[in-house]
This record gives structure tokens, C-alpha cells and sequence, in this order.
């Protein structure tokens, strides 16, 4: 049974025999998504990638709370990810970008 990515959008993690009620052979499986993962970084689209990932980042578009290294809160909207692969957040200061684990989401 082939599902669509979009049916196993889920907000906390869970397995995939809960979700589809199917046993699945893990080998299988495994190769399945390397397969799939292979095929999708080697598109030549990389913007499409970004903008793709974009889409699926948590709390996109929601006023948040950060921490930076020296332990201080500032807000923030994430906006999306630079082509450097660091993190877009529109600050007080304007657009700022975050290289990854340099900053802590507060929630």
C-alpha cells in the first residue's frame, strides 16, 4: 500500500504500523527511502528543495521565543531557510540567520 506523504503529516512522533495498521518488512522499508532519498537530493532544483523543506518547518510564521548562546530571550518569526542552510528568523533587528543549534526555540 503506497501512502501520500501528506496523510502521515503528524504533530508528534509515532510508528508507522499505529498510523497505517500494516507490518512492514523494515529492510524493505529502508531501501524503499533510501531509494527515494537518493533520487530526491540528486534533482537538480535545489531552490524547489529549500522551498519545499521550507514549508515543513516548525513554527514557520508564529511569533516565537528564542535563546541565544549568552542565555538571553528575544522573539522572532521564522521566515525559512537561507541557501547556506541557516535558519531565517525576522527579529526586532530584522532578518537574522542562525546557524544550526546556535539558538534554542522557548516553548
Amino acid at each position: 500500500t503506497e501512502i501520500e506523504a501528506s496523510e502521515l503529516l503528524i504533530h508528534k512522533a509515532a510508528s508507522l504500523k499505529k498510523i497505517t495498521g500494516i507490518n512492514y518488512d523494515l529492510n524493505e522499508l529502508l531501501h524503499y527511502l533510501v531509494d527515494n532519498l537518493k533520487y530526491y537530493f540528486n534533482q537538480q532544483d535545489h531552490n524547489l528543495q529549500r522551498e519545499l523543506y521550507s514549508t515543513l518547518l516548525f513554527r514557520k510564521g508564529k511569533p516565537s521565543t528564542f535563546l541565544n548562546p549568552q542565555n538571553e530571550s528575544f522573539s522572532g518569526i521564522i521566515e525559512g531557510v537561507s541557501t547556506h542552510g541557516k535558519l531565517i528568523i525576522n527579529t526586532e533587528k530584522g532578518l537574522q540567520e542562525f546557524d544550526l543549534k546556535s539558538i534554542q526555540l522557548m516553548y
